[in-house]
């Protein structure tokens, strides 16, 4: 019947969210349907889908963007991984800042499939700048430091972009100073001047000194040597 009348042109959202339920309730494909259609309601049906399958739930508000019911139905059923791909997707820092916020008591699960997952399996940088921006925003240098190792340091599109380079070394020099020298070893594509600079600012002498022999600048290398 619903769908004799919508055959007829029928566009009342009632009746989409009347036939979303069906297919839930009949399991006839509803994945396809709620990902497909544009006329139901996703707040509605998002809501009808919670206890009784929340996978379907996540389908409705995401097409929806219902952010918050999304972080929620997730956080609830432990789905960190479909979360963290959400927010990478959705690319919005406000949601970033609300879920990277610190009394967020789901926020480490949620990191480490940002980390694990939804970051490496991009390939849309802008997408991944808003995660790198939101957890400097957010103050979680380790973090920061543990999702820049993973597309830099592993292969990745990311692998060579100078100003992740940049980020990762500028912020270890920051908050874990022992990993610098194995980033100045391994990496190539850093601005040798300003990350030497920055480790003379902090002390970091030795770090300078093997920037400078790196990319063959021996009278700046010395300079280190002499003037500290």
């Amino acid at each position: 019947f619903l769908e004799s009348t919508l055959a007829t042109g029928n566009q009342q959202q009632a009746v989409y969210n009347a036939l979303a339920k069906i297919y839930i309730d009949s399991n006839n494909n509803p994945e396809k349907f709620l990902k497909e259609n544009d006329m139901y309601d996703t707040l509605i049906v998002g809501k009808y889908c919670e206890k009784r399958d929340p996978n379907l739930a996540y389908i409705a508000y995401s097409k929806g963007q219902n952010d918050l019911e999304l972080i929620n139905i997730t956080n609830e059923n432990a789905m960190y991984r479909a979360q963290a791909r959400y927010l990478l997707d959705r690319a919005d820092p406000e949601i970033w800042a609300f879920v990277l916020n610190d009394n967020n008591i789901h926020r480490r699960s949620v990191v480490d499939q940002v980390i694990a997952t939804a970051v490496p399996e991009s390939t849309e940088p802008d997408k991944v700048s808003v995660a790198v921006k939101s957890f400097l925003d957010a103050d979680m240098p380790a973090e920061l430091i543990e999702l820049l190792e993973k597309i830099i340091l592993e292969p990745s599109p990311f692998s060579d972009n100078s100003s992740l380079q940049n980020l990762l070394m500028l912020t270890a020099a920051k908050a874990d100073k022992s990993r610098l020298i194995d980033y100045i070893h391994k990496l190539n594509e850093f601005n040798a001047d300003e990350i030497a600079q920055m480790c003379i600012s902090v002390g970091l002498y030795e770090e300078a000194f093997e920037i400078y022999k790196k990319v063959s600048n021996h009278t700046a290398a010395t300079d280190v040597l002499v003037e500290n």
